[in-house]
C-alpha cells in the first residue's frame, strides 16, 4: 500500500471506531454508572451540550442535526441532573430536572423547542 492511500483510510479508520465506541459506550455499565443517550432531532448543530448534576457540570461533545450519542457517568448515590443545550442558532434550551440513580437509562431527545427526557429502563 502507498504513503497516500495509507493516509487516506486513516480518517476512514479513526471514523469508523469512533462510531462503533459511542455506539457501545454504555454496555458495560455497573450499579453505580448512569447512562444518558441523547438524540439531536433539532435540525441544527448544537453549539453546546451540557450535563449539569449535582456534584458538576460534563461538557458533551457537540451533535450535528440527527444524531445520537451516549455519555455515561458515575452517580452511586441519588443524584438529579438536566441538560443545557445550545443550538449554532443561539437559541438556549433546558432540560426539567430528572431524578436518577446508579443504573439508570435515560433517553433525552432534543427538538427544535425543548429537551424532553425519557425513562429507557433502570438497572
Amino acid at each position: 500500500m502507498t504513503k497516500s492511500k495509507a493516509i487516506l483510510y486513516i480518517p476512514i479508520y479513526l471514523l469508523l471506531l469512533n462510531s462503533c465506541s459511542k455506539n457501545n459506550y454504555c454496555d458495560n455499565m455497573t450499579l453505580s454508572d448512569v447512562c444518558i443517550t441523547i438524540i439531536n432531532q433539532s435540525g441544527q448543530e448544537t453549539k453546546s451540550l451540557q450535563l449539569i448534576d449535582e456534584k458538576g457540570r460534563f461538557d458533551i461533545a457537540n451533535l450535528s442535526s440527527n444524531s445520537s450519542t451516549s455519555f455515561k457517568f458515575r452517580s452511586p448515590g441519588e443524584n438529579v441532573y438536566h441538560l443545557l443545550v445550545v443550538l449554532l442558532s443561539g437559541d438556549t434550551l433546558k432540560s426539567q430536572e430528572e431524578y436518577i440513580e446508579g443504573g439508570y437509562r435515560r433517553t433525552a431527545i432534543i427538538s427544535e423547542t425543548d429537551v424532553t427526557t425519557k425513562d429507557s429502563s433502570s438497572y
